[in-house]
Order: structure tokens, then C-alpha cells, then sequence
């Protein structure tokens, strides 16, 4: 790989924030960025405690670096707050604008125009920052070694504390602290899972306020255990147990943490937060007060096309990649177009960038499922389809346990399953809804790459086994004569010849090469 080719890589990959490194920063000055600094305020406004629910690509992880960066106490290289001086009528004094970044970065932007908010609010609070994107493993003692890991880069974030005043009180021990940022690789399990509430409380002994604390990524460990084909559902039970009560203990009547905000594709890392009953969940397709915030409008991306004198180029975009459509506050019909989609055109003039989250490889078998391949095949003719929604303030380790054991351990694909499968692979990007109701979804395709990659997985269906006519295969034993192997396309045509043989035999007919399936229904 060449130099340049590995540098234009390398900008796409994501990064993990930290106090050398921060997302917003890269993107503020850029000139494809679109001011949504009012989000600060709405974020502060609303309940103390919320989780963003967004597919891939929407800028949750850029929103929270903004808002992170907006809220937090800022400390020179000794460790010492720098003194802002803010006042009410011109926010900063000049000396200050030279010694704060954050301010550098605020400057002019629309929430600098609330002097009062400004006043109240900016570089006031300690912050914790944690990315579970990297928590995940093949069994629990895994999860928590990566937990020790993740302990250990948050606790160096606030290396500072490490030669402050905080230990001249007695009531804090410095041991504890170089626990988590020297001999982490020894931490008990109670010592992790105590570990980010004990940051929190030596922060608050510095600052003398509670902590405002960010979670990016909450669903990965879920996402990790719902991809995993070799951990025991014992494990799987302990890891969510674990990560319930090391969150929960965070955010639910912890006196040093005043605030929180998380993100999360997947809802079903709603399982996390289960005793959590101070958190507030926002979709944001269903929250009007955040809508604008996540994505970008259609107007946006016109505002910048017309910025970068590139107009003609909205018509590309449309033709490959279909807005999610809502109203507006003000009732208007808009379409929300995916953020990481419309930055890499701008930036790299392609067209194919945006692929859905999730392990392809895995999604690939059971989108060509007999049971699940008529649903996708009519999402893929642009027909609306309904699922039934699960809302996942239900969801238990069934749930979890079911697409593990459907997605990676080859078990048999029952009806009940595929609604659940099909509203996994909407939350990572596959689909969008573009209604809902409390009981169901109504989904459609999301753009032109995914629905080439959903058609190229679905004409990728083996001729050696569709091309043998079904109806010749009398019932489960000529099935698995014919074919030993026993892979989930064979398990279908076992799963239809069941079905037809209950139902006496002539009522389901199916055809895999056209993909006719006018009486199997689910």
C-alpha cells in the first residue's frame, strides 16, 4: 500500500477519543461541517441521564466528542483547571482564548449565541469518557480482561490526579488509583466492576462536582455476544448480569455522577440498563427534539453541495442513497441522509462507501434462509414490509441467546425468529423504517450499495442444490441423502418439507431460483 493510498485509509477508520485525540476537532474547521452545536443544549435540557439510539454512520460518537468537549473542565499540563473568566457578555477574556482548545472550537458556532448557557455551563464539569467498542471476547474471563483494559485508558485520561492534592485527604487513596493505571492486569472482578464508579468519585473529590459521563458504543458488548459461536449461554448470562451491575451502579442514584450520555445502534442494549430506571431512551427518528441533530437534512446536504459549488451532484446522491423519510417539528416530509455516506462523497467523490455494520459473513446464510429470503426478497422489490417489534424493555437473554444460536450454532430458523433477525440487522443499517407503531415496523431499503450487496448475497444461492427440483425430495431423510452437508440452505428445504408434509402435502410450493413463496409465510 502506498503512502497515499494508506493515508486516505487511515482517515476512514474510526478512532478512539482521548485527551490527545478528539473527533470534533478533526471535523469543526472542515468544509463539509454542519453546525449542530444546539444539540448541547437540548442534551442538557432533557432528562439527566439518555442513551441516543442511531444506526451506524449518523454521528453519535461526533455529537458526544462535542458535547464532551463543551462540558468538560479543561486542565493544563500540571493538571490545574485553566480559569475561563467566562462572563455573560463576552464569554471569554482574550487571554483565555489562547489557552483554551475548547474555546477554539466554539468560537462562533450557534450555541456561543446563548451567552447565558455559555455562562452556565461551559467548561464546568469533570468528564469520564468510555468506548466499549473494543469490549468484547469469546468468554467471560475475556470480556472482563478487555474491561481491565478499557478501565485502564479511561483512568489515564486523568493521569493528572496522580501528583494533585486529591490524596493530602485522607478519605482517597492514591494506591487504588495506580491500581487501575499501573497494575491493572491484576484487577479482581469487583475491582472492574467498581472501577469506573470509583473514577467518578475521586474526580468529584477534585473538582467538588459530579461527574458528567459519557458511554459510546453501549451496545457492542451485546452485539459481540449476539455474534459469538463459542460461548457457553452460562457466560453469556454472567456478561450481561456483570455489565448490568457496573452500569446500573453509575447511573442509577450515584451522588457523583449528575449526568450521562450513551450511544447505541442496537436497542437491544436496553438489556444493560434494565434496573436503570432513571434513563431516558431516544430514537433518534422518533425523537423530534434531537431529529435534526443525527443524519443530515436533505437542506444540509444541499447547503454544502452549494458551498463546495457542486450542486449537481445532489442528483448522484439520490440516486444511490435513499433518505430516511420523517416530518420535521414543523410537520414538514424530510429525508435524513447518513452522515458518514455523504462526508466520504464529499471528501473522496465515491459512491459505494456506506456498508452496514454487523459480520457479513454471518448475515449472508440466514438472509438466504427459505424462511427468511421471501421478506428480504420483498423489501428488495420496494415493497414496505411489517415486522413485528420488539421495543426491547423486554428483551432477556432469550433474545440474545436466539440470534446467537440462529446467526453463528446453525440452529433451525423457526417463524418466530425471523422478525427478531430482521430487526437486528435494521438497527446495523441494512433497512430503514420508515413507519412505526407500537407493535410494528414498516421497513424499506436503504440505499443502492446495500441493496447490491443484498442482492448479490441472494443471487449467490448454490445452483448444485436449488437447481434439483424440491418437489422430487419426498421428505427430511431423501434431503439429507442427497446432500450430508448439513448447511443452512439444506436445513431449509428440511424446514419447507416438513411444512408441506403437515399440511398434507400439496399447499406449499416454493421456488428457490425465483424466488416464489407465495404460501410459506411468516
Amino acid at each position: 500500500m502506498s503512502k497515499s493510498t494508506e493515508k486516505i485509509y487511515l482517515s476512514k477508520l474510526p478512532h478512539k477519543i482521548n485527551l490527545r485525540y478528539s473527533y470534533y476537532n478533526r471535523h469543526f474547521d472542515q468544509p463539509f461541517y454542519v453546525d449542530k452545536t444546539l444539540l448541547i443544549k437540548k442534551l442538557y435540557n432533557d432528562h439527566n441521564h439518555k442513551v441516543i439510539y442511531a444506526p451506524p454512520g449518523f454521528g453519535k460518537t461526533l455529537n458526544m466528542d462535542m458535547a464532551r468537549r463543551f462540558f468538560e473542565i479543561e486542565v493544563d499540563k500540571d493538571g490545574k483547571p485553566i480559569e475561563l473568566n467566562v462572563n455573560e457578555d463576552k464569554c471569554c477574556l482574550k487571554k483565555v482564548q489562547t489557552r483554551s482548545k475548547n474555546f477554539k472550537l466554539f468560537k462562533g458556532k450557534k450555541i456561543f449565541e446563548d451567552k447565558q448557557f455559555v455562562f452556565n455551563h461551559f467548561g464546568k464539569y469533570p468528564t469520564i469518557h468510555v468506548d466499549f467498542n473494543e469490549l468484547v471476547g469469546f468468554n467471560y474471563e475475556e470480556i472482563l480482561v478487555q474491561f481491565r483494559k478499557i478501565l485502564n485508558e479511561t483512568f489515564k485520561q486523568h493521569n493528572y490526579l496522580e501528583n494533585s492534592s486529591l490524596w493530602d485527604d485522607t478519605e482517597f487513596n492514591k494506591d487504588i488509583f495506580m491500581k487501575y493505571t499501573v497494575e491493572f492486569a491484576s484487577l479482581s472482578e469487583l475491582d472492574v466492576k467498581n472501577g469506573l464508579s470509583i473514577l467518578a468519585e475521586f474526580l468529584h473529590g477534585y473538582y467538588g462536582k459530579a461527574v458528567y459521563l459519557f458511554i459510546d458504543n453501549l451496545d457492542a458488548p451485546v452485539n459481540s455476544l449476539v455474534y459469538q459461536n463459542t460461548m457457553m449461554n452460562e457466560d453469556v448470562k454472567k456478561t450481561i448480569e456483570f455489565l448490568q451491575g457496573a452500569i446500573c451502579q453509575l447511573l442509577e442514584g450515584n451522588k457523583y455522577v449528575e449526568r450521562s450520555l450513551s450511544n447505541s445502534c442496537q436497542k437491544f442494549s436496553r438489556l444493560i440498563l434494565k434496573d436503570a430506571t432513571n434513563v431516558a431512551h431516544y430514537d433518534f427518528m422518533n425523537q423530534q427534539s434531537i431529529r435534526e441533530f443525527y443524519g443530515l437534512e436533505e437542506a444540509e446536504v444541499n447547503y454544502l453541495l452549494e458551498k463546495l459549488k457542486r450542486l449537481e451532484d445532489l442528483i448522484k446522491i439520490k440516486e444511490n442513497y435513499k433518505g430516511y423519510k420523517t416530518t420535521s417539528s414543523d410537520g414538514r416530509d424530510i429525508e435524513i441522509y447518513h452522515t458518514l455516506f455523504i462526508m466520504n462523497y464529499l471528501k473522496f467523490r465515491r459512491l459505494n462507501v456506506y456498508l452496514p455494520a454487523g459480520n457479513l459473513d454471518k448475515i449472508k446464510e440466514l438472509i438466504c434462509h427459505a424462511i427468511v429470503r421471501p421478506k428480504i426478497a420483498q423489501i428488495m422489490s420496494e415493497e414496505f414490509v411489517r415486522i413485528k417489534y420488539n421495543n426491547c424493555e423486554c428483551l432477556e437473554n432469550s433474545g440474545i441467546e436466539t440470534l446467537s444460536n440462529i446467526l453463528c450454532k446453525g440452529n433451525v430458523v423457526e417463524c418466530d425468529d425471523v422478525d427478531l433477525f430482521i430487526q437486528f440487522v435494521t438497527q446495523q443499517g441494512f433497512f430503514h423504517a420508515a413507519e412505526k407503531d407500537d407493535l410494528y415496523l414498516s421497513l424499506g431499503i436503504c440505499n443502492r450499495k446495500v441493496y447490491s450487496i443484498i442482492d448479490e448475497i441472494l443471487g449467490s444461492i448454490d445452483s448444485e442444490i436449488w437447481d434439483k427440483r424440491y418437489d422430487t425430495l419426498i421428505d427430511k431423510e431423501s434431503i439429507e441423502n442427497c446432500f450430508p452437508k448439513r448447511t443452512p440452505r439444506v436445513e431449509s428445504m428440511i424446514y419447507l418439507k416438513i411444512l408441506m408434509n403437515k399440511s398434507g402435502g400439496t399447499s406449499i410450493t416454493y421456488s428457490f431460483n425465483n424466488m416464489e413463496s407465495n404460501t410459506v409465510s411468516c
